[in-house]
């Protein structure tokens, strides 16, 4: 740059004009003055400048250089006074030519390296010189300078157009083209994406400002000519363009140019504010406005006719290069956005036109449809008709359908109140407007319709009753059920927006570059950085995200986490495909970003909870509490297991849970806790034969000193809840080093000679585990924080009881109480639940690491329920909330109690309760007491006292909402005899049991990576492991229960739920009209279903008892039962077994039935098939044995062999009988001890 400076200022202080040399010769004369015999040798004068360069100083140089400057001046000054027009003519002629020549031999000469290099030198020269004067100089000399600067130019403009040619022009203008584009090219190679965004941004201010400049300074004669000159100019440009570009060049044209809009759009949308938006939008829409009015003033009829064929050619061509290139979810994403824009902008005018506009609207629309259908009605022939009617229905029935799966209740009652306000405003319309003749030809076809229906449903009336299904139906209904509980319906994949579980039918797959509004998953909250942040490009052209194989290795082969920033977008990475650059979506996040709404259930909605450390990981019960902020009161009771082992058995909660800070004046500044605390938190009651040893319990109650150091120290730095928590090493050095404190094991109480239970064995299917494949390695396991059972018995209150009254002086007052006694140390005060975003986390610090993510945190976005945030907690893809031994009962318990504070709420502001609150004071506590052992005795004798009535029937207000109550299970009575009341007397009482333990989908739904279509038993896990996952992952096992029972419901019964209704032909068992079922748990904790159905065209009872005595309908009923009921095998015996049925014995599950598939009905060998696995299904199944649950309840204890209250074993019968007198029905049994069963629903259930 010093070169390029002195060469120009050399050449600066020797005169280019002749006229001027002899006149300013003297004034040529400087301090490093230059001999004359020494001007022509170029090489001297280089090694002189060099010289000089070496020796002066920068003071000096730059004292040279502005004497030099100021030379010049006064040598431009005097030569303009003296020189004539001519002369100056003559003179900027030769300089304009040998400037030209020079360029041009410049151009010739030198390379691209040396062009790119003098471009750059001289960018830098001007750049810095432009520094420095507007460092130096004030804002006077600032704008005198610009104002010179400005003038100089149009000087030169306008000597430069009196001289030069059009040739010259020419040439001229070229020449600053092309080395416009040759700086443009070497700047757009250069400059990164965040400055060439910030280029972007500048060019388009300067040009909107100086276009406004020019729009406030122009009067309204200069504007109109401006425009008219604008149009003209884009209007030439246009037919120019159009005939010089090919095809193949109009369409890379527009596809450029659709993608520089769309970019920019991108751009601009993710950058600015709301208000900057909506001022966009509005100016946008003005200056289409005016577009449009000062284009209609100007074009004539013959232009607007080829504007419009050029815009709709332009409009086709598009839209086929889009649907050529689109792929088809590309498609449907694009018909949704379509759709949904085309709905925003007509709520919008609704929203604004007035009622007359309305009105107007309404008749155009109204017209244009009867046209419409007059043209179209006049154009087709009848083959056409019928086949648009055909295309439009079935077009009609899928965006039903699938509109009816997406949305939710209060948006089917929105639509539906739209659609008959849209119907009501239609008729009137279609009143007003259609002529008499059209009039009576609609009502006639109505006539003629409803007397159609009337006829199709008198012969079903009439038709037999009840309908035996055709075998057709049958296969279809098997088929629908495989189909819809195949790998592929029931995978599920991982929201990257949500982080949560979801089918894969219910997601989308999109880009990430084409994630709609992708500012709303920025992150804005703090988040550790350890979690892994990415920049990527995103290709402009495709408007997508590529990665290619080295970039997935560098950027997530050391990852942690499941959590990565791209793009400042926060999202899970078990969500994102790394080999396509595709991210799955859930329907509702995908929803809500379309309409520009913030997901709430995203991790950028401050739901972020981060991944468990190794330092978190596998903690025992005592490090757990050792390390909490809070610790809570509960009793968490195992429920009986299959093998004595408890971590087979699913667990329950017994009474309420208080949840209490830790000792404040220990605990709030000092962590962890003593050991010596942890008898008063933990209570350990083994009841069996014999006392375990310190190894069987040693998984269970074991203390590792450096464990809970390093989780303590881990939370201290990462966990904002342990800032403040100052560890006390001294207190951990006292730990154990990896054993069962003596505390702990001492404290332990053993309680003998207690009756087991067959608790385990309630309910209607063996849940065998094969003792092969049992590990019995001598560990007692843990699967609750309160009370151990490992004898397969339940521990009492009493048993409780008793162990706190050996460990503690409690009086025997206390302990004659009927309560439940559970002493925990703890604050006072409960810690507060409402509004208390630091409460779950500091109750669990190993499913909050980073103490972020806790429920009803005002700070959100877009708030969420304590209700839907735990339902968001439980559906989370690695599955540590259901797996946590108290985090469901804890938080169900408080909603539990949310419930009953809320409704309470309501009640007592009633005006009526201030009355009875009178009466309730004035209740005695003897008075409760009695009426609690009244209540718990079952006594049918209660005490009559208005008062107590009056607090019971508050209670039981109260308690009917309340979910898992005994009053919300009894509203269920009032609710089957509402449906009863309605649709009279059910007809079929169903018992669906699915075995959780041994089926593939359940495994599945608990987290295990199988493919049930193509299952082995070498893939299934072994007995033992299955009930294990069982019992850790309780909310899996109720998702795949739920997801079998609505698949029978709607494939098997085949009934639409949403419209509650049957699907036409019905099902495996008919059509049904209604059904109603409760779902309860076994004595383990295994769910079943108990329901009742109730068939289409029912008879009542009367009718029933006139119809029985006729012949044929008598024995289509017996047809219909033996069709649907099964209480045998003689219809599976497929010439292979045992020719006596009773020999046949119930025996434990194979592999086979485990793994085997469901037979398909396109199979040539089906019925084969399906005999065989119906047998094998139901002898494994099906075949009663009596068990405890066989007298339960019973009262006579007597006799040695007591009936079976299940009345098995029942009478054989060669064949199905109905007694015509009285009703009785008894269908044909060969063997005593099987149950009824439907074949259908056993070969889908299992």
């Amino acid at each position: 740059m010093d070169d390029n400076n002195d060469s120009s200022s050399e050449s600066a202080s020797w005169p280019v004009s002749e006229t001027s040399q002899h006149k300013s010769s003297k004034n040529q004369l400087t301090t490093n003055e230059l001999p004359l015999q020494l001007k022509n040798d170029e090489s001297i004068v280089a090694i002189w400048r060099t010289n000089r360069n070496q020796i002066e100083t920068e003071t000096e140089r730059n004292i040279r250089l502005q004497r030099e400057r100021e030379l010049k001046a006064m040598q431009r000054m005097h030569r303009d006074q003296l020189e004539s027009i001519e002369e100056r003519v003559a003179r900027l002629g030769r300089e304009t030519n040998a400037k030209n020549n020079s360029r041009h031999q410049l151009t010739i000469n030198e390379t691209t390296e040396m062009h790119v290099t003098k471009l750059k030198k001289q960018a830098q020269r001007k750049t810095t010189l432009r520094n420095v004067l507007t460092l130096q100089e004030t804002q006077d000399e600032h704008d005198n300078r610009l104002n010179s600067e400005a003038a100089t130019v149009r000087s030169r403009r306008h000597n430069r157009e009196l001289i030069e040619t059009e040739e010259m022009r020419e040439m001229r203008l070229r020449h600053e083209a092309d080395e416009k584009a040759s700086e443009r090219h070497i700047q757009i190679e250069q400059e990164t994406e965040e400055e060439r965004n910030t280029r972007l941004d500048s060019e388009a201010i300067s040009r909107r400002t100086r276009r406004q400049l020019a729009l406030l300074q122009e009067t309204e004669e200069q504007r109109n000519i401006r425009l008219n000159n604008e149009s003209f100019t884009v209007a030439n440009r246009r037919l120019t363009r159009d005939l010089m570009e090919t095809e193949d060049m109009r369409e890379m044209r527009l596809r450029h140019e659709a993608d520089k809009k769309t970019s920019e759009r991108h751009s601009q949308i993710e950058q600015e504010t709301e208000q900057e938006r909506n001022i966009r939008l509005n100016n946008e829409s003005l200056t289409v406005a005016n577009r449009r009015l000062i284009r209609d003033f100007i074009e004539t009829e013959e232009m607007r006719e080829m504007r419009l064929r050029h815009e709709a050619d332009e409009k086709a061509s598009e839209r086929h290069i889009q649907i050529e290139q689109e792929t088809e979810e590309e498609r449907n994403t694009r018909l949704d956005s379509e759709a949904i824009s085309r709905r925003t902008r007509r709520q919008l005018a609704l929203l604004q036109e007035t009622e007359e506009q309305r009105n107007i609207r309404l008749n155009n629309e109204s017209l244009t449809a009867a046209n419409r259908r007059r043209n179209k009605n006049i154009q087709e022939n009848d083959a056409l008709r019928s086949a648009r009617l055909k295309e439009q229905a079935a077009s009609k029935s899928n965006k039903t359908s699938t509109t009816e799966q997406l949305e939710t209740d209060q948006q089917r009652n929105e639509r539906l109140l739209s659609n008959n306000q849209a119907e009501t405003i239609r008729r009137n319309k279609r009143q007003q407007n259609e002529s008499e003749q059209e009039e009576n030809q609609r009502k006639l076809r109505k006539r003629n319709a409803d007397l159609s229906r009337n006829t199709n449903i008198t012969q079903r009336a009439t038709q037999s009753w009840p309908q035996i299904p055709t075998t057709e139906i049958k296969h279809a209904c098997l088929t629908n059920f495989k189909n819809s509980m195949s790998n592929h319906a029931v995978h599920q994949v991982v929201c990257a927006s949500c982080a949560c579980l979801h089918y894969k039918a219910d997601t989308v797959q999109q880009n990430i570059a084409k994630i709609p509004n992708k500012h709303l998953l920025y992150h804005v909250d703090y988040i550790p950085s350890c979690i892994l942040r990415l920049n990527l490009d995103i290709d402009t052209i495709t408007n997508t995200f590529q990665i290619s194989e080295e970039q997935i290795q560098e950027y997530f082969s050391n990852a942690e986490h499941t959590t990565v920033i791209i793009n400042k977008m926060l999202l899970c990475r078990k969500g994102i495909h790394l080999n396509t650059g595709n991210v799955q979506l859930c329907n509702k996040c995908h929803e809500d970003l379309s309409s520009n709404k913030l997901p709430a259930l995203s991790l950028s909605n401050l739901m972020w909870i981060g991944d468990v450390p190794q330092e978190l990981q596998d903690l025992t019960l005592p490090e757990q509490k050792l390390i909490a902020l809070y610790r809570h009161s509960s009793c968490v009771i195992k429920l009986c297991g299959i093998t004595g082992d408890p971590s087979l058995a699913q667990s329950a909660l017994k009474g309420n849970v208080i949840t209490f800070p830790q000792n404040l004046s220990d605990i709030v500044k000092h962590l962890p806790l003593s050991p010596n605390e942890l008898p008063d938190i933990i209570k350990i009651i083994f009841v069996g034969k014999t006392i375990p040893s310190k190894d069987q319990v040693r998984s269970i109650l074991t203390v590792r000193r450096e464990r809970i150091r390093t989780a303590l120290i881990w939370l201290h730095t990462n966990n904002i809840l342990y800032k403040d928590i100052h560890i006390d090493h001294l207190l951990i050095d006292g730990f154990p080093l990896n054993d069962i404190p003596d505390c702990l094991w001492n404290t332990m109480s053993f309680l003998k000679d207690i009756e087991t239970s067959d608790v385990e064995r309630s309910g209607y299917v063996d849940n065998d585990i094969n003792p092969d494949e049992l590990c019995l390695n001598g560990v007692v396991p843990l699967n609750m924080s309160a009370l151990i059972d490992t004898s397969t018995t339940t521990i009492s209150s009493n048993d409780v009881r008793h162990h706190l009254k050996l460990r503690t002086n409690i009086t025997d007052e206390i302990t004659n109480l009927n309560d439940n006694i559970y002493l925990v140390p703890h604050e006072q005060s409960p810690v507060n639940e409402y509004f208390n975003t630091t409460f779950l986390p500091g109750l669990y610090p190993t499913l909050f690491p980073f103490g972020l993510g806790g429920v009803e945190n005002e700070r959100r976005s877009v708030r969420v329920s304590y209700a839907k945030h735990i339902r968001y907690f439980l559906c989370y893809h690695d599955h540590r909330f259901e797996m946590n031994t108290s985090f469901i009962f804890v938080t169900f318990n408080i909603l539990q109690r949310r419930t009953a504070c809320a409704k309470s709420r309501i009640l007592v502001s009633r005006p009526f309760f201030s009355s009875q609150a009178t009466e309730i004071n004035q209740l005695t506590a003897k008075e409760v007491k009695i009426a609690l052992d009244e209540i718990e005795s079952n006594s049918s004798e209660r005490t009559l006292n208005p008062r107590l009535s009056a607090l019971l029937k508050q209670l039981k207000t109260i308690s009917g909402s309340v979910m898992g109550s005994n009053q919300s299970r009894a509203n269920y009575r009032v609710e089957l005899h509402a449906q009863i009341f309605f649709s009279g007397l059910p007809n079929i009482f169903i018992t669906i049991n699915p075995c959780d333990l041994h089926h593939p989908l359940a495994m599945k739904f608990a987290g295990v990576d199988l493919d049930i279509d193509n299952l082995t038993a070498e893939l299934m896990p072994k007995s033992h492991e299955r009930a294990a996952i069982v019992s850790n992952h309780p909310v899996g096992i109720a998702r795949f229960f739920n997801k079998l029972i609505t698949t029978v419901l709607s494939t098997l019964i085949n009934y639409n739920i949403n419209k509650h209704e049957s699907y036409p032909g019905g099902g495996i068992l008919g059509e049904i009209e209604a059904y109603y079922g409760t779902v309860e748990e076994s004595g383990r904790g295994a769910l079943h279903l108990h329901m009742l159905l109730w068939l289409a065209n029912s008879k009542h009872p009367h009718e029933l008892r006139e119809l029985i005595l006729d012949d044929n309908f008598r024995q289509n009923l017996i047809n219909y039962l033996e069709d649907i009921i099964k209480e045998d095998l003689d219809d599976f015996q497929n010439n292979i077994t045992e020719s006596d049925t009773c020999s046949i014995k119930k025996h434990n599950r194979t592999s086979i039935s485990i793994c085997s598939p469901i037979p398909s009905p396109d199979n040539s060998n089906f019925e084969e098939q399906k005999q065989i696995a119906v047998r094998t299904l139901a002898s494994e199944n099906q075949i009663h044995h009596h068990t405890s649950t066989c007298y339960k309840n019973t009262r006579i204890t007597t006799t040695d062999n007591p009936p079976c209250r299940l009345r098995y074993p029942k009478q054989i019968y060669d064949a199905t009988i109905i007694d015509a007198e009285t009703g009785e029905i008894r269908m044909k049994r060969s063997h005593p001890m099987i149950n009824n069963f439907n074949e259908w629903l056993l070969l889908a259930c299992r």
